[in-house]
Formats: structure tokens, sequence, C-alpha cells
């Protein structure tokens, strides 16, 4: 469970990620030793799974975002662990869902042009074992993009 310290402590480093302990035991109210302490708990618990830098794709070339849509043709356990597999050996996803529905799986790739495009989908996405059709869906702009979850959603437990 959570209280209000550690959710402050979570909202900061989302928000701020690269802040020093000692500026974010300032702003929390704690002494800089409790406030490490507290986020070693958060990282070992499984809270905080990691840090990392937020890129601009569009900086390094890949104008193209899109959600790919595909369906299987074995709904077995060890299919979906193959594909599971599969997917997470593909550098070019960006993220990948499991879906209900008529869609088993919604992938998102970045493209640096059409051939790219055609390159993941024929390459990588095409190799992918039980695939059996795949739809697209280009993204047109982006509205939001977000990594950080709503820690001060009133859906949280506090203890």
């Amino acid at each position: 469970m959570l209280d209000k310290i550690d959710r402050k402590i979570l909202d900061t480093l989302q928000q701020r990620g690269r802040i020093s302990n000692l500026d974010l035991a300032e702003c929390v109210n704690l002494s800089a030793t409790a406030c490490q302490n507290r986020v070693k708990k958060l990282e070992k618990s499984g809270v905080i799974s990691g840090y990392s830098a937020v890129i601009d794709p569009s900086t390094l070339g890949f104008t193209m975002s899109a959600l790919v849509l595909l369906k299987t043709g074995n709904h077995t356990r060890e299919a979906w662990d193959e594909i599971t597999q599969a997917f997470k050996g593909l550098r070019s996803i960006t993220a990948c869902y499991m879906t209900t529905g008529k869609i088993d799986f919604v992938a998102h790739i970045y493209a640096k042009d059409f051939e790219d495009y055609e390159r993941i989908l024929t390459n990588e996405l095409g190799k992918v074992p039980h695939i059996v059709s795949m739809e697209t869906i280009f993204l047109m702009s982006n509205m939001k993009t977000s990594a950080a979850f709503p820690i001060n959603s009133q859906r949280l437990t506090l203890i």
C-alpha cells in the first residue's frame, strides 16, 4: 500500500526523473536518507520498475507511427507463448498488447517511410508464428503521449 509520501515521491519522479535524491527529499519533506530508503523500497517491491529517457522518434527520422492489428489462427497456450516470445525479440515494436474481441494483438510501430513500414511487416511481423492476418491503422497526429501513471488517482488505495 502507498501512503501520501510514497505517492508524492512517485509523482515527482514521473515528472522529474533526473531529480537528485536531495531535491526529492526536500519536495516530500523527508531527510535524504529516509527518502532514499523509500525509493529503494518502491524499487524493490516493483512499483518503480525502471528509469529511462523519453525520445522523440521524429527527431530520428521515424515520421510514421502505426497500430498493427494482428489475428492468430491458433489460440492454444503454446501458441500464445510462441507469439509472445517472437514479439519480445522484435525491436521495431514499441508496445504490444493482447486484446479481447476479433483482434488478438495490437502492436505499435514507428517507421521512417513506407519502405521501412513494409520491411517491418514482411521481415518482422510477417514471420511471427500463428499470425494469419494483419491490418494497419496509421496514426495521423499525436494528441497526448505519457508514460506517467496517474498517481493522484482516487482509485489508488492509501494506507
